[in-house]
């Protein structure tokens, strides 16, 4: 496992966590204990040897039949499975009032111990799996390839509560798979700049605003390093370094030909390793921000609110808000990525999903309550609520994210105190330009941990992004072109 671009899952969306030093065991979350290039390959090679039979049976997609009349739905136990232990209680509170509108629909909660996909594999196999489940786009493909999901294309085609095209389009994309519609999705993340708005009116800076660049990035970022002597004792920027596609974008690059079913990595290219460079250099050349080893065990966002020298500004996912607002003593806020040189907000996103069973034997009581969770509807209740939908994500829906009345509400719950001012800007209205984060085929995952540690180098200044990436992506580009045949 890479020491410094580890993966888990956490509150239900894959997170590309920094750890400390280099052979460091990276953290993962007890209730999935879930490492995704580990267990992808164990998943693959378990549905290759021991499922195919078994999942051959459900074969054929399930048919959208005609909603019931009156739209009451026939009795039914629906087993739902998910890692989101969080949000059990909200969970548990939508499937009462979804089985009072449809009585003798039942809701029962499956719980995994163990690794969550191995588990989930293992009930596929044996015939008993639950109804619903979620699965991660990164998670997906196996189980599509053997048939243990079910085409949701003619139920999205049916039901008019779907509303499909109001999807973003990067989650239409995700979660279409060989021109199948293979999951609803159930909240997208995106990434943006954290700040302690005190320190930064100690400093005497302007808050970052939006259209603020890479250059004002750095200068704000020299200003608030402090030194003790030959100690930092509060560096100026907490950068995180498995999101970097960004600065490859912002620099007019690219880092694969496409986010899905890719055929070649593309970081090899010069846009691409100079947007990577001028990111390392931030490290190496600023030396505004520490390099990957010199975290000792302490993470970039826990480091915003504590650690031994907190950073006054820090990239992070729209999901740490709850916690940051839980654990700050200061003013705060946050600020949309800066922009590079090519003068584009280029953000990235991506999202959790919910499956149905192929094999379900009330499929027609789980796609309603997939929608009845995940629609429109309730999103826009939730966000008017919260700030976020039912998974205490982002909107799935394009409608909701444009709304004026959403954003009103936005800067009513601000006020409040639930969400940061700038927060609908930098994370709601960021969706709309945001770009899909690439997922790599299970078939490429040791040639994708290779690239991790040879970008991990460039982190640490020991290569130069050129020298990097000229090194390792023809061995990620051969292993794609495996993969495809």
């Amino acid at each position: 496992m890479n020491a410094q671009v580890d993966h888990r899952i956490e509150d239900g969306i894959e997170d590309r966590i920094e750890c400390g030093s280099p052979g460091k065991q990276c953290e993962t979350v007890a209730t999935t204990g879930w490492s995704r290039r580990c267990a992808a390959r164990r998943v693959a090679a378990l549905l290759a040897t021991s499922a195919t039979a078994a999942l051959a049976a459900c074969s054929g997609s399930p048919r959208a039949k005609a909603p019931p009349a009156g739209g009451k739905l026939p009795p039914a136990k629906i087993r739902y499975l998910h890692w989101d232990r969080p949000r059990d209680e909200a969970y548990a509170q939508v499937w009462r009032e979804f089985s009072q509108q449809h009585p003798g629909v039942e809701v029962e909660l499956n719980t995994v111990t163990g690794v969550y996909t191995e588990k989930l594999l293992s009930m596929l196999v044996s015939g008993d799996a639950p109804d619903i489940f979620a699965l991660d786009r990164s998670q997906l493909e196996p189980f599509v390839q053997q048939g243990g999901i079910a085409d949701l294309t003619p139920f999205v085609k049916r039901d008019s509560k779907a509303r499909w095209s109001d999807l973003l389009p990067t989650l239409q994309a995700e979660y279409t798979f060989q021109g199948k519609v293979v999951e609803l999705p159930n909240g997208p993340v995106d990434v943006g700049i954290f700040y302690n708005k005190d320190e930064f009116a100690k400093q005497g800076l302007k808050p970052p605003a939006e259209g603020w660049t890479w250059d004002d990035l750095v200068l704000a970022a020299r200003r608030l390093t402090q030194q003790d002597g030959a100690t930092t004792t509060q560096w100026g920027f907490g950068w995180v370094n498995s999101f970097y596609e960004p600065w490859v974008w912002g620099n007019g690059g690219e880092v694969f030909d496409k986010p899905f079913d890719m055929t070649k990595c593309l970081l090899d290219q010069p846009k691409a390793t100079a947007g990577l460079q001028w990111y390392a250099d931030l490290v190496n050349k600023h030396r505004v921000a520490p390099r990957p080893s010199e975290y000792a065990g302490f993470s970039a966002w826990e480091m915003f609110y504590k650690a031994p020298a907190r950073f006054p500004l820090v990239m992070s996912g729209s999901w740490r808000v709850p916690t940051v607002l839980a654990n700050t003593q200061f003013k705060w806020d946050v600020a949309p990525l800066p922009r590079g040189p090519i003068g584009k907000d280029l953000n990235i996103t991506w999202s959790g999903g919910t499956c149905i069973n192929k094999a379900s034997k009330a499929i027609e009581q789980a796609w309603a309550l997939t929608v009845f969770m995940w629609g429109p509807e309730r999103e826009r209740e939730a966000v008017m609520r919260t700030g976020a939908n039912l998974r205490a994500n982002l909107p799935n829906y394009m409608t909701t994210i444009k709304d004026p009345e959403i954003d009103k509400a936005l800067t009513k719950l601000a006020q409040a105190g639930t969400v940061p001012p700038g927060y609908g800007k930098v994370f709601f209205h960021a969706l709309l330009t945001s770009k899909q984060r690439p997922v790599a085929p299970p078939a490429a995952a040791d040639a994708t941990k290779a690239l991790n540690a040879a970008l991990n180098e460039v982190w640490e200044g020991k290569r130069n992004a050129s020298e990097a990436m000229q090194a390792v992506v023809p061995a990620l580009n051969a292993a794609l072109a495996t993969a495809k045949s």
